[in-house]
């Protein structure tokens, strides 16, 4: 997993995140917790094997102090990557447009 802290609890509705063209991730999960502790997912995508993708998670206004990535699951080796690592190119949180 990977576990971002954006510095203070905020309103998100939208986690953006990615994948480059090397290593073996295939699905991340994504989460958003206002403690560390207890999170919630929101997104979750498979991703292609051997190209650098992106996804978009929107989901309703959530609070939240912290962003995860947890790697779910793997393609079979790539190159001289096995499937015990997991590439994250971006992970973007979003906040609504203020009215």
């Amino acid at each position: 997993t990977v576990t971002v802290d954006l510095g203070k609890v905020q309103p998100v509705h939208a986690i953006g995140y990615g994948t480059p063209d090397v290593g073996a991730t295939k699905t991340i999960a994504v989460s958003v917790s206002e403690d560390g502790t207890n999170f919630t997912e929101v997104g979750r995508n498979a991703f292609p094997q051997k190209r650098s993708a992106t996804a978009l998670a929107r989901f309703a206004v959530k609070n939240a102090r912290y962003i995860r990535a947890t790697f779910v699951d793997q393609h079979p080796a790539q190159d001289q990557y096995g499937p015990n690592y997991g590439f994250l190119s971006e992970i973007e949180a979003y906040a609504p447009e203020a009215k």
